[in-house]
């Protein structure tokens, strides 16, 4: 029998019913204290009670009377945690220096909220013009849809151009008060030969004086006017703005005439509308600069805007001025919508609405508290095993930093494969962040950014089976659900391996409350008692709710984007905010705002995309949030770049809140000793070289995993395929392993376009090939999503090679597909598995060859290819198990290494010339533009260690430091240098993420069943011109290879049993949806021959090209 207190700070009816709860078990001994006896079962019938009625108002701790440290934290908590202290305890008093610190941040978020009201009351002022008004009244009449000559927000901010322009911060709250009804008049008319001028010369300056006052209030307003539908287009110096985008030369205009207000009282000679801008002009204030305009306030009144148009209603009469009109879908007519009055006031209203929820509910979206994090995370522990022994270490050191000094957190993890940077990224972050300097700041919430689909979906599960989030907290957004196929994976976890990487105290493990009800004093009866809070304070802004709920069908994907405090998805969901061109970016800013960032495998991006993520961890910065980077082969250009990008957003961010300007910055290995810090507030280059140096020591002084031996290079592709074939046969004898009395040995052979790829798996020597048996498997990106998802999976059980038998998944696969019976049949000793595959091995793949042969198209590629071979077991011996090239074959083919390939010509856009570094080496020979010998020994000490140099190097870093130049002339110094930069489209042209010039055809397999199931294609798909059509003999299904040469045969049938776990019948949908596969195309063809392979996929052309 415990004594106990409880403590109720809820509000509101969430007060009256807690009261009536406790009354019921305890005495009151306050006006909300109450004091009592209560057993276990007693608190567990007091929690469900609580729980079960719990809202976000409510707020009650139970406090254990006992010595004075063990009553101090709380056994239970319900609902809103906020409300009291860490500890449990109520607040009763604050520093003033604090309270001082936080007058200021409330000062300027007031200011920010006065800006985007006011710009919410002038946005829509264009939409009063005739030129509007008439297009309305044309598509009431069933006209055809029209591109306004001048947009509406152009017109508005003209005018506020006029009004405001060049009034000073300190007069504006006073100009704006004495602002009269007639001198807008009169501006919408001075306005008139300006806007003229732009539509006769789109291409020259807006001419607007608010551009030049960057960063004074006036500039916001009139920004946040201009932008709330698109950004403006610039010249190449990304500040002076052009009207491109805002004005329709082909559409014809009569400046005074289609210009001029139209008949009617306009919505700013009503009182109310007087009313509210004098009282956001009282609300001006000068002060600390206002933080992420660009994106936060922004989106705030885009999100305004967009509720306000959509609570729209028909009306029969308008009462003035129309905002909208609406289609009623049952006569197919378009109706008069909301008054120009009644929609302004609409965002008005939401505005205040949509500010808080990107401003004052920033640090209240679903997360994650200590006591809910899975413990492993939370509360790291050192890891008997020396490869994992890094991540407590950082963790600690990252908690140490942040907890002892305010401000942002940088991070960059340089470990290698294998070695647990899934588990290791999201624990420094945990360490981080719960141990942040300001308390308000000490939860976890964060979003996990990878360059492939297949890593999102892994690294989904990998954080629910492995990391022990809850399936609740973790959400994946990949644009199609992973496949699970029947089997399981063998036992092959090693208490110490990477699933799980520390060791724990038993009763740190948390439960769910709904069990037996423990005795008091027994063992688990801590982790019960955990079990028994819940946290209510934490959920979806209500403004938000709204706005996801009016989204109809599609509400339920917005709402696991943001509600999940875990999200994991390509990085593409996040790149919009890098590119806020259209309102595609308001869901992704709701996510960036309100977590944290990881971003993996960062390198594995070009340099135009590095520059374009650059601008997402500026953004990150300017939220406020905490930002990982990681790969085993981060340069010290990516990182110099990304930390400078992180911290001018954090110094935007503390500046506005009175906040300290220091970035906490770390930087570790996969080594102990390589953890750096800046403890002593030294810059980055000093921190980046402290960890290098220790892990090149490290590198130096371990065995080495994988040597590289490089072949010599041919002058024909027949030649180079028989070169791959002799190369498999001598890396299988050096590198079998004996499994039962048979030499077995599972290879890699990567290549790097898929046509080079397929080619190879059709014709590389397979079967019974002199006394040894040789099956093929080939896998790329353009399989099918079932049949590569089944192939993916295969190899993942087979090539988990961890415990005590790290063979049991190659002997089972071999068991299952009668491997060794057809050896018998042959008098074989020796079984040769080769996967022939494309880049998509290369990342996320935790696989362990035995052997590789690569393509060397990048010095990255040969790193993280061999970064396959002997992932999971220790080094074997002295002899190569990785062997290079000696010729690229897209060099074999075209004399350079392009498409892809750091000589691939550049879009004019960039302003970057193409790399002419390799133009004296012809054929590009592997001798000449690496050496033979700079991966005897293949680590990443070839790109970490300066010291090291050849020209294909040079040629890579050159162009990277190029593209991730942050001088004042380059696209993204300019970015995160200029406020201006960051209002207009031109950075996001001049360094533009996955930039490419094809499209995408799409194969369907469409039909009741498999048996009579017919390929279909769309030639545009996703676009007003997407259509299904029969693909006819434009599509050939082939099966060129025996089933003796191939490792897994009828692959489409197979992969469909395993999936549906041999239960049901395959339907028409399902089948359409997992057997669909993409096609890149560099043309305009309305029709492309290709041919469909059981072993080799999708490729284009006929097997006889």
């Amino acid at each position: 029998m415990r004594e106990i207190i409880a403590v109720c700070r809820s509000e509101k009816k969430s007060r009256e019913r807690v009261a009536r709860i406790l009354d019921r078990y305890f005495w009151r001994i306050g006006d909300r204290t109450w004091r009592g006896k209560a057993t276990n079962a007693c608190l567990n019938r007091v929690s469900r009670e609580l729980r079960k009625t719990a809202t976000r108002n409510t707020a009650v701790v139970i406090h254990e009377i006992r010595s004075a440290a063990s009553s101090r934290k709380p056994l239970i908590r319900i609902g809103a945690q906020h409300a009291f202290s860490e500890e449990g305890a109520v607040p009763v008093a604050t520093h003033p220096a604090a309270f001082s610190n936080r007058k200021s941040s409330l000062a300027s978020r007031e200011t920010a909220e006065a800006i985007l009201r006011i710009a919410a009351l002038f946005h829509d002022l264009g939409k009063a013009t005739a030129l509007f008004q008439k297009k309305l009244d044309r598509a009431i009449k069933k006209g055809p849809p029209e591109s306004d000559a001048v947009r509406h927000e152009l017109f508005s901010a003209a005018v506020w151009d006029d009004l405001f322009g060049t009034v000073t911060d300190e007069k504006l709250p006073h100009r704006i008060k004495n602002l009269t009804p007639g001198e807008i008049d009169a501006s919408c008319l001075r306005v008139q030969d300006l806007l003229g001028k732009l539509h006769r010369a789109p291409d020259r300056n807006l001419g607007l004086a608010f551009t030049q006052k960057a960063d004074h209030l006036t500039y916001h307003i009139g920004m946040l006017v201009l932008t709330h539908h698109r950004l403006p287009t610039a010249n190449r110096d990304c500040k002076t703005l052009l009207a491109e985008q805002h004005v329709n030369q082909n559409g014809a205009l009569t400046p005074h005439v289609d210009l001029a207000i139209a008949p009617g009282t306009p919505f700013w000679h009503e009182n109310w509308w007087l009313t509210a801008l004098n009282r956001e002009a009282d609300r001006l204030r000068l002060g600390p600069p206002i933080a992420s305009a660009d994106m936060a306030i922004r989106a705030s009144l885009m999100l305004a805007d967009h509720l306000g148009s959509a609570m729209k209603t028909s009306r029969e009469i308008s009462d003035g001025h129309l905002a909208n009109t609406i289609r009623a879908e049952a006569e197919n007519l378009i109706l008069r919508a909301d008054s120009l009055s009644r929609h302004t006031k609409r965002v008005y209203r939401y505005a205040r609405f949509s500010f808080d929820a990107t401003h004052h509910q920033r640090d209240r979206y679903p997360a994650l508290s200590e006591d809910a994090m899975p413990p492993e995370v939370a509360f790291p522990q050192l890891s008997c095993d020396t490869r994992f022994a890094w991540q407590s270490t950082a963790a600690q050191a990252a908690k140490k930093i942040c907890s002892e000094n305010e401000g942002g957190f940088f991070a960059a993890i340089i470990a290698g494969t294998g070695t647990g940077k899934t588990r290791g990224a999201p624990t420094i972050l945990a360490a981080a962040s719960l141990g942040d300097h300001v308390p308000e700041r000490r939860y976890f919430r964060m979003s996990l950014g990878l360059g492939l689909r297949v890593l999102a979906t892994q690294s989904a599960k990998e954080y629910v089976k492995d990391l022990n989030f809850g399936q609740k907290d973790v959400s994946v957004s990949v644009g199609a659900p992973p496949l699970e196929f029947g089997e399981d994976l063998p036992d092959s976890t090693d208490e110490s391996g990477s699933e799980s990487l520390v060791n724990l105290p038993e009763w740190l493990r948390i439960q769910q409350a709904d069990g037996p009800v423990p005795e008091e004093g027994a063992e688990q009866e801590e982790d019960w008692l955990r079990g028994l809070s819940l946290d209510t304070g934490r959920s979806l802004p209500a403004f938000v709710d709204i706005f996801l709920d009016l989204a109809g069908d599609r509400n339920g994907n917005g709402r696991r984007f943001l509600n999940a405090p875990v999200l994991v998805s390509t990085i593409d969901y996040l790149m919009p905010v890098a590119t806020p061109t259209s309102a595609r970016f308001l869901l992704p800013a709701l996510r960036v705002l309100s977590s944290d960032l990881i971003l993996d495998e960062i390198d594995q991006y070009d340099g135009e995309d590095l520059a374009a993520i650059g601008r997402l961890v500026f953004q990150s910065g300017a939220a406020g949030r905490r930002v990982i980077i990681m790969s085993a082969t981060l340069t010290k250009e990516i990182v110099e770049t990304l930390h400078s990008s992180y911290h001018a957003g954090w110094k935007e961010y503390a500046r506005s809140l009175g906040l300290s300007e220091r970035c906490n910055l770390l930087i570790c290995g996969d080594n102990p000793v390589s953890l750096s810090v800046n403890a002593d507030d030294e810059p980055c280059d000093v921190v980046f070289e402290r960890c290098c140096d220790a892990i090149l020591r490290g590198f130096r002084t371990a065995p080495a995993l994988r040597r590289g031996k490089v072949l010599p290079p041919v002058p024909t592709w027949e030649g180079l395929i028989t070169t791959v074939d002799e190369a498999c046969s001598a890396a299988h004898n050096e590198n079998a392993i004996d499994i039962d009395g048979v030499r077995v040995s599972v290879g890699l052979v990567r290549m790097t376009r898929i046509s080079h790829t397929a080619d190879l798996a059709r014709r590389l020597n397979a079967g019974d090939i002199g006394g040894r048996l040789r099956v093929l498997l080939c896998l790329h990106s353009q399989m099918t999503r079932l049949v590569r998802g089944w192939i993916e999976s295969r190899l993942k059980q087979a090539l988990t090679r961890k415990g005590d038998f790290p063979e049991a998944g190659v002997k089972a696969l071999c068991d299952e597909v009668r491997l060794f019976e057809r050896a018998r049949k042959i008098c074989a000793k020796d079984i040769e598995i080769v996967v022939i595959t494309s880049p998509v091995i290369e990342t996320g793949n935790d696989l362990d060859f035995d052997y590789a042969i690569i393509d060397p198209i990048s010095t990255r590629a040969i790193i993280q290819t061999a970064g396959r071979v002997r992932r999971h077991r220790p080094p074997l011996g002295s002899t190569p198990n990785v062997w290079i090239l000696g010729q690229s074959p897209i060099a074999l083919d075209t004399g350079k290494l392009k498409m892809p390939g750091v000589e691939t010509e550049l879009s004019g856009d960039t302003q970057v010339p193409r790399s002419s570094l390799l133009d004296g080496y012809k054929g590009r020979l592997f001798s000449e533009i690496v050496g033979n010998n700079v991966f005897e020994r293949i680590d990443a000490v070839a790109i970490l260690d300066d010291t090291v140099s050849f020209p294909l190097k040079q040629a890579e870093a050159e162009l990277c430091r190029k593209m991730l130049s942050i001088s004042s002339d380059a696209p993204l110094g300019r970015y995160i240098s200029s406020s201006t930069a960051r209002w207009n489209t031109k950075v996001s042209q001049m360094r533009k993420f996955r930039r490419t010039n094809q499209r995408e055809i799409r194969f369907v397999l469409k039909g009741e069943t498999l048996s009579d199931a017919v390929w279909y294609v769309d030639m545009a798909p996703g676009t007003r011109h997407s259509v299904l059509r029969e693909a006819g003999d434009k599509m050939r299904s082939t099966s060129l290879r025996s089933p003796e040469a191939v490792l897994l045969a009828d692959t489409i049938e197979r992969a469909w049993r395993a999936y549906a776990q041999n239960s049901r019948e395959i339907s028409s949908l399902e089948l359409a949806s997992l057997m669909s596969v993409g096609l890149p195309v560099w043309d305009n063809k309305t029709c492309v021959d290709v041919t469909m392979d059981d072993l080799s996929g999708l490729t284009r052309g006929s097997f006889e090209d």
